[in-house]
């Protein structure tokens, strides 16, 4: 399944945009998928899912799950694996 994107522009430094370049070529993707995945990442940060229990063996997280997704399996299909990858980006 191919999802769309909207396309966007944006006015940045060269050197960050050099910058750009060399990490997505290290990792094997496109500039635009690294900045996406840059941006969700910054999003998901800013939406401060909280670790609430931290011991040896487990972590207990609370998501605030909004309601305008809780109702739709593929909206929150994707809301989830945002910030899934987020957490596991911490640990």
């Amino acid at each position: 399944m191919s999802k769309k994107h909207t396309i966007m522009s944006l006015s940045i430094e060269p050197d960050l945009q050099e910058k750009l370049k060399r990490i997505a070529k290290e990792d094997g993707i496109s500039v635009s998928k690294l900045v996406r995945n840059t941006i969700q990442k910054h999003l998901v940060d800013k939406d401060k899912f909280t670790v609430v229990e931290k011991s040896d063996e487990y972590s207990n997280i609370v998501l605030q799950i909004p309601k305008s997704i809780q109702s739709n399996p593929v909206e929150l299909r994707r809301w989830l694996e945002v910030r899934v990858n987020a957490i596991a980006s911490k640990f």
